[in-house]
């Protein structure tokens, strides 16, 4: 006897695949259910169906061994079928985008993924309807001429692309599923169909199911409510319905607010941690976000931290490290071996077969040639390095030589596939090349997921687009590369094999059997989400055409919150940041406002988290002082050097290095350690200073001179300074355009000067003294002398001042001074610089000083030394912190304690 079952189970229902089960096995009591067709929405929902009814089989007799029923998706049954009995070749979304591209006559390949998707959506909510009736209608509903001409246009690239489809006898998804349908009337046949877990399948998805239904044998359909499902089977045989009892029926829960989203992970994480220290199994836990692959990289990061085993439902893999490499190596053939991106594949461990001495010395010699991009300079490093450091041990030179040997031969592998005269050639050439470097038997040979390995996946990429470029005349509107990466894009993987926690979207997660669900990321503009715009068609039109529409996708996404509020066993664990960075997020308006949740504070840590509260406590209990005083080997060393150091006199700027961090002090200039910069495409900030030094020293080198003759004298020393650094053309433009936007600037300040009766006499002037003890020297970039009276005979010049007598009819003189140092950084004003300076020059000129400030070319303004107290109480405050200062550098203590705590994060020497 036939049995056609409609299984109604609101999401409040628990174990509501029992009654199913039982129903399989009492039509199959030999255990053989390999005539039994289990229909889901996609893998994740399988995977989990079939674990339950393992469990049902193994708790309900003793019999463990069992033939399994064939657990299916429409898109699988639909290739069987075709692969069996259809003739046309079968296209995937991504050469159905490529196809509509080479219809298309600008080189925009995201309006041919924007036209793919709305075949697609054509295809299944209108899925027997004309193209040709539709572009009618669309034209009839769109009033705006611009707006009806573009969507007019879009419907006859459409059109253009069913004609090629005929043309070369292609058949894509939704094509696909209407022939399965003709096929299925012919050729299936099932004991028993079960379908599960479809909450909103589209009208072409109903029809499929519809005819499946027709051909089956039994029956047994799952649906949340009476409704939802019945249109699918009432036309097509008599059923009855059995109602299962739901347990719960939350109409509203609380949530978590946490400050950022970091936060938020590391407190779902610590909530879960709980649950399985209280015996929770992982595989009973779901977690969900409204954006799953914006927050996934975050969990895996924080849930391995923590321990906690995740089981990913589906997740891409364009982002994952295996893609990175092969994008980074088509980044080398696009844009000439940029620095980073060669780096990168030179010293990949998805690359194998590259030789261990390049992996390991390719950054160091990288920096040290200077290498910024060109396959030329990668190819000429050896010469470089040699050219550039001079003499080089017998030892070094071979590593170079070996280094070289292997750096040319991956380009010229690279360079290999640079030449392929197509994208077929492209593809194959490439696909050789990463077999050569080893990438399908390093890492990725092991990665793998229930049904194939990523590398598997990668190559059957590869095949498919390359199978498709030999057939297909692609225009050279882009790079191959262009290509290659659109259709690695659509990759994705599962970790549907491990029993780790689930970690599936929401529409998942709201169909699957869940003790403990726990759904974050619950901001408004992300749940609900409002679909991107769509430029070709209106969304009054969309409507008017039975096609998906924003209210549509609003009410979708209500409708599994709501699922999602009786789903879980437990009552869920709903969660949102409050902020990111300086963005404000509000909770998601599905959420009631007033039943905001403060987090439980756990009593649970990462050892990560354990071993860094262990070296605060070590840290809280040892007087640092100590610690870099008590350790005598590195005392007594650094004493020798520094004793070494201060036999003659002290560099002030050495004195504010140490000031600035004592360990970098001793690092860099004590120790003469440097640290390799890499190059960077810019005037590097410590050359530019020197040149800016140069053309301000060149200027006033010879005295004063008529601010109305300024600009032509500074470009003219800009010019002769130039010429004595290492830059290029571009960088020479640079440097003559910031000079050209800094000079109004310079001109108003040193016409502000002589109008306070100041001019420039002295440059790059050296001094030595000896102050209290201290044996100091220094170089001040200018000093500038007053004159009494003086009168500006025209804008700008500086006159020689009128003499003044006193009334003995002696000339009285008065050459006040004030000392200048050039900044073309940020002003510390906590420098001891121009105090020492000061007082230097007190030791060596009885002209006294009046002020002294720092003079910064980036804003072209002086700020004044000091500010508030007089020069006197200035001075000696100053020479204060420099005795003590050199006391500590004279017994060798150099602790790391910067003067700001925010300079670490800068610093190269932070590890």
């Amino acid at each position: 006897m036939k049995k056609t079952i409609l299984f109604v189970a609101p999401p409040g229902a628990r174990n509501k695949k029992e009654p199913i089960f039982k129903e399989i096995a009492s039509l199959c009591p030999e255990g053989d259910y390999s005539r039994v067709v289990y229909l889901g929405p996609d893998a994740t929902f399988l995977s989990n169906v079939k674990k339950l009814f393992y469990r049902h089989i193994a708790k309900s007799n003793d019999r463990k061994a069992y033939i399994p029923f064939q657990a299916v998706t429409i898109r699988q049954i639909s290739r069987e079928l075709h692969e069996t009995f259809g003739q046309n070749e079968i296209i995937t979304d991504e050469i159905r985008t490529l196809l509509l591209f080479q219809l298309l006559e600008d080189s925009n390949l995201g309006y041919a993924r924007l036209l793919s998707g709305l075949l697609n959506k054509i295809r299944h909510y209108i899925p027997y309807t004309d193209l040709n009736e539709i572009r009618a209608e669309t034209g009839r509903l769109i009033f705006e001429d611009k707006a009806r001409e573009r969507a007019l246009s879009a419907f006859d690239t459409l059109q253009a692309y069913e004609a090629l489809l005929s043309e070369k006898k292609y058949i894509d998804t939704e094509k696909l599923l209407q022939a399965a349908i003709q096929l299925i009337d012919k050729h299936f046949a099932a004991d028993l169909l079960v379908i599960d877990g479809f909450h909103d399948p589209t009208p072409l998805e109903k029809a499929f199911i519809s005819t499946l239904i027709g051909k089956s044998k039994n029956v047994l359909m799952l649906a949340e409510d009476r409704d939802s499902l019945t249109g699918i089977i009432e036309n097509v045989r008599p059923f009855t319905v059995t109602t299962l009892r739901s347990s719960s029926e939350r109409t509203g829960s609380g949530y978590y607010i946490y400050p950022s989203i970091e936060d938020e992970v590391e407190g779902i994480a610590k909530n879960i941690m709980d649950l399985l220290l209280q015996g929770t199994m992982p595989c009973e836990i779901t977690l969900s976000f409204p954006g799953l692959s914006k927050y996934l990289p975050m969990v895996k990061r924080v849930f391995k931290r923590h321990g906690i085993p995740v089981s990913v439902g589906e997740y891409t893999l364009s982002g994952t490290k295996p893609l990175v490499a092969i994008n980074e190596i088509i980044a080398c053939i696009e844009d000439d071996f940029p620095r980073t991106d060669f780096l990168s594949v030179i010293t990949s461990p998805w690359f194998p077969a590259i030789p261990v001495n390049v992996k390991e010395q390719a950054v160091n010699y990288a920096y040290r040639a200077g290498i910024i991009k060109g396959k030329e300079s990668w190819l000429s490093i050896e010469k470089t390095i040699v050219n550039e450091t001079g003499r080089l041990s017998d030892e070094e030179r071979t590593q170079i030589e070996e280094f070289q040997k292997g750096v040319s031969k991956i380009v010229e592998l690279i360079e290999g596939i640079e030449k392929a005269e197509n994208l077929s050639l492209f593809t194959g050439t490439l696909l050789s090349v990463l077999e050569r470097i080893g990438f399908f038997d390093g890492p990725i040979s092991s990665n793998s997921d229930n049904t194939e390995t990523i590398a598997g996946k990668i190559s059957r990429k590869f095949a498919e687009l390359q199978h498709f470029a030999s057939t297909n005349d692609l225009p050279d509107k882009v790079h191959p590369g262009v290509y290659l990466r659109f259709v690695l894009e659509s990759l994705s993987s599962s970790d549907i094999g491990t029993d780790g926690v689930r970690v599936v979207s929401y529409e998942q997660a709201s169909s699957i059997e869940i003790k403990y669900l726990f759904f974050g990321g619950m901001v408004e503009a992300e749940f609900p989400s409002k679909p991107p715009i769509d430029p070709i068609m209106p969304e009054k039109v969309k409507k008017a055409l039975g096609m998906p529409y924003l209210e549509y996708y609003l009410k979708r996404q209500r409708e599994y919150f709501n699922r999602l509020l009786n789903v879980a066993e437990r009552p869920p664990f709903f969660s949102c940041p409050s902020a990111e960075g300086e963005t404000i997020f509000l909770p998601s308006p599905f959420l009631d406002w007033d039943q905001p949740l403060r987090p439980v504070e756990l009593d649970i840590f990462s050892e990560e988290e354990v071993l860094v509260r262990e070296g605060e406590i070590r840290g809280d209990d040892t007087d640092m002082k100590v610690l870099w005083d008590g350790a005598p080997d590195l005392n007594t060393h650094s004493r020798n050097l520094m004793n070494e150091k201060l036999r003659g006199y002290l560099n002030v700027t050495d004195i504010d290095a140490y000031r600035k961090c004592p360990l970098r002090f001793y690092i860099e200039r004590v120790l003469r350690l440097e640290t390799d910069e890499p190059p960077r495409f810019e005037v590097e900030a410590r050359l530019w200073g020197s040149l800016a030094h140069k053309v301000m020293e060149q200027l006033f080198k010879d005295g004063d001179l008529d601010i109305d003759n300024l600009d032509g004298r500074l470009f003219k020393c800009l010019e002769m300074s130039i010429k004595q650094f290492p830059i290029d053309e571009f960088w020479r433009k640079v440097a003559k355009e910031i000079f050209r936007k800094l000079l109004p600037k310079i001109k108003k300040q040193e016409h502000d000067l002589r109008m306070k009766g100041f001019g420039p006499v002295m440059v790059e002037k050296k001094l030595t003294a000896d102050i209290n003890g201290l044996k100091l020297k220094g170089k001040i970039d200018r000093i500038d002398i007053k004159k009494e009276g003086p009168r500006i005979l025209r804008h700008g010049g500086f006159a020689e001042a009128k003499r003044i007598r006193d009334s003995g009819g002696n000339e009285k003189k008065n050459n006040s001074v004030i000392l200048l140092d050039y900044k073309t950084g940020n002003i510390d004003s906590d420098s001891l610089q121009m105090a020492l300076y000061v007082a230097m020059w007190r030791e060596n000129s009885a002209d006294p000083v009046e002020k002294a400030g720092y003079y910064s070319l980036k804003e072209g303004k002086i700020t004044w030394f000091p500010k508030k107290n007089g020069m006197e109480e200035y001075i000696n405050e100053k020479l204060a912190v420099t005795e003590e200062l050199v006391g500590n550098m004279r017994r060798g203590y150099f602790p790391p304690e910067p003067y700001r705590d925010a300079v670490c994060r800068y610093c190269n020497h932070s590890p």
